[in-house]
């Protein structure tokens, strides 16, 4: 065999040592010879060898011989290379290898490897790809031959596949062994190749990921290792770079797959390698010895930042022991041996540059998690270890560092380090990303820095570096009118080129002349987002509208003048002989005649202010000579020119100034507006819901205007005249618990700096979800001040509690809470700034002053109504709060008066009080498992209570005596100092004997009904029928379905299917009938009908297909059918149903009614307008003469007919269908049910075409607000209503 190999080895030998080319002919002489031999020899090793040889010997010379040429790669000898690698590949799975196989193994798999990676598809034909007749779509015409595709087949992938799940993951080899040599060759090659189905790869790597091999081999690095070794190279490398580099189109799914178990794997890695790869490397010592563990780290964390980039995933970082991980990368980046290491190296191929960018990398994007972002806001040592940081020369370490430091410190945009360093990373990110598919770059993306970009670029440095840049706007133009980007990066990009438009004449050229953008800027005045709308309209504004308008104001006001010198009288005024020269300084003139002219005020403020600066305007309203103008309906509806237009025509423009107007494009339109054209203006600073009430005083001739803040309210005082530039004084220190700043005045009104007078400390979850109706604030300078025996003393009165030390963060937090009753306990040092702005909240009740350190002055108290006292007692305080507890307790309680007369006529009972009766009802009637129940009571209440010791033994003792004593008993006890009478819920009195005895209170004697009473019983008959048959929890079910709280009712439901046995198919089928009733309402549609099919096959199996049962299912799946479009299938279902109903021996009215209007329904949809106008009214016909006349029945056949009456163009018909819906839909739902949705929704626009939009838009605003209660922002019949009723906002 060796004198076989002879020639060609010699042939090859001598290529290796002259260095040159061998021809063609000689390649494809070498590899006849070999398939010659290969086809004719009979001993398999002797071929194996001598094709292993060829390899091992082609492979080391494989650049100097032509492998690209067409003839070469169609050559039999790599047909049969591959299909003896695929052979190998089972013989190594299946049996064990001799020395020789696993060196045969290695050489095959080491040629392919090459041979794809550097020759992988053969050198094009110019003449050919070039040529019109050949070629005349100038497109390639031949699939064009690849290694890839001979070696990759299905049959190398199947085989590759088993060896992973069969073998790699199974059993453990050593660490150099050849499975796992040629594995991590073969899967790297798969990350490097575009061209193969990388999908089939994905559960193999997972599984790896999810094995014991993936920590153990962590667990196996040795302190003295440089570099990693195969089965290191497979498990730890080359498996989470898969994920990384060929799962994009998964990666929402795999990250929240894999998060979890390697956030857990996470624990033992750190733990084990952190603290050695923490030292850095030793400048002065060129051998390091921690390569392998600190590369083994950096890998890890890259795949943690992968999954970071998946919102959903971010949140597992939060849980548990998890947060640990973001302090421990927070102890990375602040290590000084690794700071000091980083500046003076610059590759990321550097262990500790490689470890530092992934760290700062993945803190970057977890910041995007809101608790995150307050956990590590919270962190100085973050910001500080940054500062370090930015003096790194990597580019993802500065972009890291610049940006956290910056979005870190929102508030102090100004103060970011060195802006022109920061705006060149970003261009630097933005410049890698946006050629890339993935849109990624080092572990970032592309949405993400624009998202932070238009955060930072409010910093005027940061908008001149982009616009001075060469590429600067063109890159972010590029990302707006770019057509391949999504939605979360086209919209932030333009609104980045708006703000960067502020830079001045040099952005808006350079703007103008990039035509692409133009067009996109042009496209978006029509679009469908109110935001991207405006942003096109201003910057338009900018580049061309806004010189042509202030041309033109400048243009009539000359001739406004002109006119004036026209009519000017020529005697010119001599002062010397004017009447007040002869009168004496104490003379007083008269002016009860004198006529002061109009003054005209413009408030300009931010959105997320416009609580405060409706409060101002309706103040103003009060003022005789004030013309207001505020665009009080929509931010955003605001044309730049209508908003030029008021600026020019007001004396005053009112600028509510706040972080959040500063960082508002609209705003800084308007200031820079204002600016220009030297309007006269107050700046004020709005911190939230500060009571900025502001009195404006109309002077005389000039308009003098004053303006007067109350205590809180940090900002200046200022005096303005019309036409007059404005002098301003510092406001005196305020006794906050921060420090006072003190502000020099600008000649500039621009350059104004307001600034808090307090530092924010932010809560780490500012929205918080309230369990109870009673609420405590307790803001407090000095949380130290308050131990644990004095809160537990209010915690047994009111148990949820809130501190603040800030009261901005208390104001915001007051804000967001609605609909609970707030008691504030404030301190006496902060009681005089707070008390001012909490007096005007509705839901704070009553305010208390504590101090337990000395007396406290009274007299200032007085004037507040909701002060209940001063205290420095905490059990005085304790007894006045427990008295008002109580009293709220009893206002609580909900009283209806119904006059007998209108007993039948539901208008005047509130529905939750029917609700209520039949919610007792069926609670009654439950049987319970009491163990389980009670101990579920107790697992609901424990962590929605800080418990103190007395509330632990209130549990306990209620475990233990519940079942003891009667309820009754158990709430006497708890109030034996009372002496109260307990009434069940929904209890009704007849009203007795009305006596006076004051001109203002009346007694009124209450006479209380039996069960038996007539009125109640036939004010509930009807609804208790409406819930059928069954069991407590079936007909709660059902109660919660009339309510519209479906959750509620499919949580009842799941529960009961769980609970009942299989062969109880009669309930079976109920139960998934009533699922899929639940499942239609919340708009899952596959879930309705996957539970409606299951119904019907299991009730089928036990009756026929006629059964009058199996009526309802019918209808029910025909309604799905409807939805999802296939008309004529959810025909028959809804005729088969009315058969069905008709056939019945006492057939059910109300079931036929609901038949004909089903098939009225797909009339209508199919457009065949008179058939579905018969079948409802013939459904309208029943129902009249059978339900009561405001059962919510009815007003669905009105809105229906009142559609079809619409559908034929007859709106006015149509209304007063939708109108009679309503005022049922008014008298027999809760004001949110989601049926009002669909009504509100029909009279817009049956409104709308009659042309009437503001009313419309009255309906089209209800509609949005029920749908953002029922269903929550997120949801498509949200944002479906939210959409139209902007449209109908842009006709008006």
């Amino acid at each position: 065999m060796d004198l076989i190999l002879k020639r060609p080895l010699a042939i090859i030998h001598q290529l290796q040592r002259q260095h040159s080319f061998l021809t063609i002919e000689n390649v494809k002489e070498i590899l006849d010879e070999t398939v010659l031999f290969l086809n004719t020899t009979n001993n398999r090793a002797n071929g194996l060898h001598e094709l292993a040889t060829i390899c091992h010997e082609l492979a080391s010379v494989h650049m100097l011989i032509p492998f690209d040429n067409i003839e070469i790669i169609k050559h039999e000898f790599f047909i049969i290379l591959g299909r003896t690698f695929e052979m190998l590949l089972s013989k190594a799975r299946l049996i064990s290898m001799t020395k020789a196989d696993e060196q045969y193994f290695y050489d095959l798999s080491y040629f392919i490897v090459n041979l794809c990676l550097h020759k992988n598809i053969a050198a094009s034909n110019f003449f050919i790809a070039n040529n019109e007749k050949w070629n005349p779509n100038n497109e390639e015409k031949y699939d064009p031959v690849s290694y890839q595709k001979i070696f990759f087949t299905k049959s190398f992938f199947q085989k590759f596949i088993k060896i992973i799940t069969h073998d790699l993951i199974i059993n453990d080899y050593q660490p150099f062994h050849v499975k796992y040599k040629v594995t991590h060759s073969l899967l790297r090659l798969c990350v490097e190749l575009n061209e193969i189905d990388h999908s089939l790869l994905i559960d193999p790597i997972i599984q790896c990921l999810n094995s014991n091999f993936y920590l153990n081999t962590f667990k196996a690095i040795d302190l003295r290792q440089a570099i990693f070794n195969p089965k290191q190279l497979f498990f730890i490398c080359e498996c989470p770079e898969f994920i990384i580099q060929r799962c994009l189109k998964q990666q929402d799914q795999l990250s929240n797959l894999l998060c979890l178990p390697m956030l857990e794997y996470s624990r033992d890695i750190l733990r084990q390698h952190l603290p050695v790869s923490l030292e850095g490397e030793d400048l002065e010592n060129i051998v390091c010895i921690r390569g392998a563990k600190i590369q083994a780290i950096s890998l890890h964390i890259k795949l943690l930042n992968h999954f970071a980039l998946t919102p959903a995933t971010r949140r597992y970082f939060i849980i548990g022991k998890n947060k640990k991980i973001i302090d421990q990368m927070v102890i990375v980046l602040s290590q000084p041996s690794l700071i000091k290491s980083v500046t003076h190296n610059h590759q990321l191929f550097h262990a500790d540059v490689g470890m530092v960018s992934y760290a700062i990398t993945l803190l970057y994007n977890l910041i995007f998690e809101k608790k995150i972002f307050f956990r590590l806001k919270e962190n100085e040592t973050i910001l500080a270890a940054c500062s370090q940081l930015q003096k790194a020369n990597d580019q993802t370490i500065k972009f890291g560092s610049y940006t956290l430091s910056a979005i870190l410190k929102q508030k102090d945009i100004d103060e970011i380090n060195n802006p022109s360093k920061t705006a060149q990373t970003y261009l630097f990110y933005i410049e890698n990303m946006i050629d890339e598919p993935s849109r990624i770059y080092h572990g970032v993306k592309l949405n993400g820095v624009l998202t932070n970009l238009e955060i930072i670029v409010q910093n005027d440095q940061i908008k001149e570096e982009i616009a001075n840049d060469d590429q600067g706007i063109q890159l972010i133009a590029k990302c707006a009118y770019g057509k391949d980007f999504d939605d979360d990066i086209r919209h932030p990009a333009l609104r980045i080129i708006l703000s960067v438009s502020f830079a001045g004449d040099v952005a808006i050229e350079k703007i103008k002349n990039i035509d692409p953008l133009l067009d996109y800027v042009h496209d978006e005045f029509i679009s469908n987002n109110a935001k991207q709308r405006w942003t096109a309209n201003a910057i338009q504004w900018k580049i061309d509208e806004e010189k042509k308008f202030i041309k033109n104001q400048e243009e009539n006001k000359e001739k406004d003048q002109e006119i004036i010198e026209y009519i000017k009288p020529s005697v010119k005024f001599d002062e010397s002989k004017a009447l007040y020269q002869y009168i004496r300084g104490d003379h007083r003139f008269d002016l009860s005649d004198f006529q002061i002219e109009d003054t005209h005020v413009m408030i300009s403020y931010c959105l997320d202010d416009k609580e405060i600066c409706d409060q101002i305007f309706d103040k103003l309203k009060t003022v005789k000579h004030y013309q207001l103008w505020m665009n009080k309906q929509y931010l955003h509806s605001a044309n730049p020119e209508v908003v030029a237009s008021a600026m020019e025509k007001a004396d005053i423009v009112i600028m509510c100034f706040s972080n959040k107007y500063r960082e508002s494009s609209v705003c800084r339109l308007e200031g820079e507006y204002a600016h220009k054209r030297k309007r006269p203006f107050i700046p004020s600073y709005a911190r939230n819901q500060a009571n900025m009430m502001q009195v404006l005083q109309a002077g005389k001739r000039k308009s003098v205007v004053k303006i007067l803040y109350m205590p809180t309210v940090s900002a200046k005082r200022v005096m303005a005249q019309k036409n007059t530039k404005f002098s301003t004084t510092p406001s005196k220190k305020t006794n906050t618990v921060s420090k006072s700043t003190t502000t020099k005045p600008s000649p500039k009104p621009t350059n104004i700096q307001i600034q808090s007078t307090t530092n924010n400390i932010l809560l780490e979850q500012s929205h918080f979800q309230v369990s109870e109706k009673f609420i405590i604030f307790w803001l407090e300078s000095n949380l130290n001040n308050l131990n644990e025996k004095l809160i537990s003393q209010i915690r047994s009165i009111v148990n949820t509690i809130k501190f603040f030390t800030d009261i901005d963060q208390c104001v915001k937090t007051l804000i967001e809470i609605k609909d609970v009753k707030i008691f504030l306990i404030v301190s006496n040092s902060l009681a005089q700034q707070i008390v001012p702005v909490a007096q005007q909240f509705i839901q704070v009740d009553s305010i208390y002053i504590f101090s337990n350190h000395k007396s406290i002055n009274e007299q200032w108290s007085k004037a507040y109504i909701k002060i209940k006292g001063n205290f420095n007692q905490i059990e005085a305080l304790c007894n006045v709060l427990k008295e008002r507890v109580h009293q709220l307790n009893n206002d609580f309680i909900p009283i209806s008066i119904v006059p007998e007369s209108s007993i039948d006529n539901l208008n005047s009972v509130d529905p939750l009080f029917m609700y209520f009766q039949l919610f007792k009802e069926n609670i009654l009637t439950i049987e319970y498992d009491y163990e389980m129940e009670q101990q579920q009571l107790v697992d609901y209440c424990r962590p929605r209570y800080q418990e103190t010791e007395k509330d632990t033994k209130i549990f306990d003792q209620f475990k233990v005596e519940y079942r003891q004593k009667s309820p009754i008993w158990c709430h006497l006890s708890a109030i034996k100092s009372e002496d109260e009478i307990l009434f069940s819920m929904s209890t009704i009195f007849r009203i007795g004997e009305i006596k006076q005895i004051e001109n203002w209170l009346w007694e009124v004697n209450l006479i209380l009904t039996g069960d038996k009473d007539p009125l109640l019983t036939r004010l509930t008959d009807h609804m208790r029928l409406s819930l059928g048959d069954g069991n407590g929890w079936r007909r709660l079910g059902q109660l919660m379905i009339k309510m519209g709280e479906f959750k509620k009712a499919e949580e009842i439901y799941n529960t009961l299917l769980k609970r009942i046995s299989c062969d109880d198919k009669t309930e079976c089928a109920f139960l998934h009938n009533q699922l899929g009733y639940v499942s239609k309402q919340q708009g899952d549609l596959p879930e309705a009908l996957s539970h409606y099919t299951h119904s019907l096959e299991i009730s089928q199996s036990s009756m026929s297909s006629n059964d009058p049962r199996l009526s309802s299912t019918y209808s029910n799946i025909g309604g799905i059918l409807k939805k999802q479009g296939e008309l004529d299938r959810a025909l028959k279902y809804y005729e088969h149903a009315l058969k069905i109903d008709l056939a019945m021996p006492e057939p059910n009215p109300l079931e036929i009614a609901i038949d004909y209007n089903n098939i009225g329904s797909v009339f209508d949809d199919q457009k065949k307008y008179p058939e579905a106008l018969k079948n409802y009214k013939e459904a309208l016909e029943i129902k009249r003469d059978y339900l009561p006349p405001h059962h919510p029945s009815l007003a669905t056949t009105y809105s229906n007919i009142g559609l079809v009456y619409r559908n034929m163009d007859d709106s006015s018909t149509a209304l007063l269908y939708y109108q009679q819906a309503l005022e049922i839909q008014n008298k027999s739902l809760l004001s949110n049910h989601p049926s009002l949705i669909v009504t509100h929704g029909n009279m817009a626009g049956a409104l709308e075409s009659l042309k009437q939009y503001n009313e419309a838009i009255e309906h089209a605003q209800r509609a949005v607000d029920i749908a953002k209660h029922a269903f929550g922002p997120n949801h498509a019949e949200w944002q479906k209503r939210e959409k139209y009723l902007e449209e109908l906002q842009r006709k008006r």
